[in-house]
């Protein structure tokens, strides 16, 4: 008997943090947002935080699509995928990131999120 397995093709992405915002409230945000928009995804991983000029964002690996939308949805400064690297829109400027700094390994694994697939995505945010 043979197995196969389906490969997701995921994607870095970053999305500006608020004022104040915990990472896992950044996440939340993004994830309600894709739901508002039916975007259907897997997993998002969080990588953690990076700073372009004096934008906070959050690094993450997900095989959503749209992901400009949800940002654009959110009111968000993002960088996002392109066929020949990564773009930045934040400030209101738009400009280029490097693959290795989207591509950055992390000291420590990636916090995974369930995806707006999964059905009960909403309970990984309730508090304790």
């Amino acid at each position: 008997m043979t197995t196969t397995t389906t490969q997701l093709t995921k994607h870095f992405a970053a999305i500006e943090m608020g004022e104040g915002e915990a990472p896992r409230q950044a996440v939340e945000r993004f994830m309600r947002a894709a739901a508002e928009l039916d975007v259907k995804f897997h997993v998002l991983e969080l990588f953690g935080p990076m700073t372009l000029g004096r934008a906070r964002l959050i690094r993450f690996r997900t095989d959503a699509y749209q992901l400009d939308a949800i940002a654009k949805k959110l009111g968000r400064g993002f960088v996002v995928p392109t066929s020949n690297g990564y773009d930045a829109h934040v400030g209101g400027r738009k400009g280029r990131v490097n693959s290795s700094v989207m591509h950055e390994v992390s000291a420590r694994p990636p916090q995974k999120y369930r995806g707006t697939r999964d059905q009960f995505w909403e309970r990984q945010f309730l508090l304790n």
